[in-house]
């Protein structure tokens, strides 16, 4: 969005977002100190509109006839669709992964990484010849609680009986 007189003489740390220009600047700081000729760099530029677009960069030092860095040049690519994908990609795996682990009424682990979790604690155990306690929890007659209130109500038991157990272990 800038136009070209905009651009002329401007630093190019300038254009990366704030929060990623400090991580820009050692990036490009080790390249010219290590005088490593290409790189690939991806960073976040603030257009003259407000919003982002990722560059994907090919970074190349620039050098003088004695061979020292008098500056870089790039080419950069807009990679800002395939990083949102990403992004949304890592939150879906996230979540699924999260699914994968604990109950979606409760919100505690279910059996699949209690055992995952146990087997880790044995081997703790094991290994630093530390002592494990293991605690085992059962609602009495809860079948009578569903069968006479209704599973909406049994649902709720569960949760409260959930939220107990979490706010007293951790």
């Amino acid at each position: 969005g800038y136009e070209e007189s905009e651009m002329i003489g401007r630093n190019y740390l300038e254009l990366v977002r704030p929060d990623k220009r400090e991580e820009a600047a050692r990036f490009l700081g080790r390249q010219f100190v290590k005088k490593i000729e290409n790189t690939y760099l991806e960073v976040p530029i603030a257009v003259k509109s407000g919003s982002d677009v990722w560059l994907g960069q090919n970074v190349q030092l620039v050098f003088d006839d004695k061979g020292d860095v008098i500056g870089f040049q790039a080419v950069s690519r807009d990679v800002t669709d395939r990083r949102l994908a990403e992004e949304k990609l890592r939150e879906s795996e996230e979540k699924y992964r999260e699914l994968s682990i604990m109950d979606g009424l409760t919100g505690l682990y279910n059996s699949r990484y209690f055992y995952k979790i146990l087997d880790e604690e044995r081997n703790r155990v094991v290994r630093y010849n530390q002592s494990l306690t293991l605690l085992f929890i059962d609602i009495d007659d809860f079948k009578i609680i569903n069968d006479t209130y209704g599973h909406s109500f049994g649902d709720s038991f569960l949760c409260q009986v959930s939220d107990c157990l979490q706010e007293g272990l951790r």
